[in-house]
């Protein structure tokens, strides 16, 4: 039987982990792109609204693609492949 203190302690270690994700993401995009990643992440923005909005990032992925392609400037084919790739992960995860 989980208990408060249970669940405050595994929400709590989510949060850091995710904290540390997108951490770890900005480095490695200020390292290999040498670019501000602010610029990347207002040009994400509508599809970050769709998938906060909607709670599923399967409804945003066409959004995310677009920006990821139009304003992004990502190679089309490099962004379908790891659009793919993320989206049978959301199927095999929905099957289990």
């Amino acid at each position: 039987m989980l208990t408060a203190p249970m669940m405050g302690s595994y929400t709590i270690t989510v949060l850091i982990g995710m904290a540390l994700q997108f951490q770890v993401y900005i480095i490695l995009y200020l390292i290999i792109c040498r670019k501000t990643p602010a610029k990347f992440f207002f040009k994400q923005a509508r599809a970050n609204m769709i998938s906060f909005g909607t709670s599923s990032t399967a409804a945003a992925l066409l959004a995310n693609m677009q920006g990821a392609i139009e304003n992004n400037k990502i190679n089309r084919q490099v962004s379908y492949h790891i659009h793919t790739g993320s989206l049978l992960f959301q199927n095999i995860i929905t099957i289990q």
